[in-house]
Order: structure tokens, then sequence, then C-alpha cells
């Protein structure tokens, strides 16, 4: 059996700049990155939209980061569609380091990388709260780390973010609604 070399999060940026192909970095593995179709964009920013005004019009914590770089650890760099974050975050940056609240991943043609690969990474690293939200099915999975919950909602159906549960004002969104 062939041993798969493992390269670190800073050898993956130095590469980053020679590459002509979106990448990730997932447990020290070069991830090749599909191209986004029409309606995975769509999707990405009907929901970083509402995210956004959720956090800027209830003055809720958080900062959101659509298709930024996320230096997690040593050995994972992502971009998620969507990340959240409750930490303070520069306004300069063009790499998120640490690991985020909140990731969504829309699906696009590669769904077995976020249905298994992407959903047991974030469980492992902490992730708070991940959604998968898949356009042609539309149906959006959500596993809720902090209560070990996995679930499964249709898109006419509001989905409660688990991280926004105890504010004042808790966040739901029913995906039918914005697309």
């Amino acid at each position: 059996m062939e041993d798969k070399i493992k390269i670190s999060a800073d050898e993956f940026f130095a590469l980053r700049n020679t590459s002509k192909q979106r990448q990730e970095l997932i447990e020290g593995t070069l991830k090749n990155i599909d191209a986004c179709t029409i309606q995975h964009q769509q999707t990405v920013i009907a929901l970083s939209d509402y995210i956004h005004r959720y956090i800027q019009h209830s003055e809720q914590a958080g900062t959101i980061l659509p298709f930024m770089w996320s230096k997690i650890n040593a050995y994972n760099v992502l971009i998620p569609d969507i990340q959240v974050t409750f930490k303070t975050v520069e306004l300069n940056i063009t790499c998120y380091e640490g690991v985020p609240d909140w990731i969504i991943e829309v699906v696009s043609s590669d769904a077995s990388r976020d249905y298994f690969e992407k959903l047991e990474l974030y469980k492992n690293l902490g992730i708070r709260e991940y959604w998968i939200v898949n356009p042609v099915r539309q149906t959006t999975t959500v596993l809720s780390n902090e209560s070990n919950n996995l679930g499964l909602y249709p898109f006419e159906q509001t989905v409660p973010v688990n991280i926004y549960r105890n504010m004042p004002n808790p966040l739901e969104i029913c995906i039918a609604e914005l697309l």
C-alpha cells in the first residue's frame, strides 16, 4: 500500500500561488474543488445575504465570511461556501484562521465530499454547526456538534440555527422563501 504524502498549511499556501486549480487541504491531502453551478452560487448569495442582514439588524454577535479561505489548523485549509464566527475578524484578512462556529456547504457536483468527508472532518474539528444545503434534492442536513444531533429538513421547513438558539432573537431560516 502506498503512503500518501501529507503537506502542511504553510506548504499549501506556497503551492496555491502556483496552481491554477482551486484546491483545499484536508488532513494534509490536496483536494481539487469543482467549479460551482449558477444554482450553487445563487443559493450561497441568498443565504449569505439573509444571515448578514440578521447579524446586522439584530445586533447579534458574528461575522459572515462567504468563500473565504479558512486555515482551521496545520493540516486543514478549506473554502467553505459560508462560514460564521463569533470571533472578531480584521477587515483586511484574506484567510480566516481558527475554527468557525458555523459552516454551510452548498452541494454542487461532489456531494460525497460534503456528506461524508467534510461532515466527519467538521465534527472532529469541533465546528459547532454544519449545514449541507442540497438545491437539487431541496434538503438541508444539519449537524449540531453541541447537541450531537443530525437532522434533515426539506427547503419548505424552517430550520433553527442552533448557535443562535439562546439569543433574544433566534435565527431560523426557510430556504424555500429565499430562493
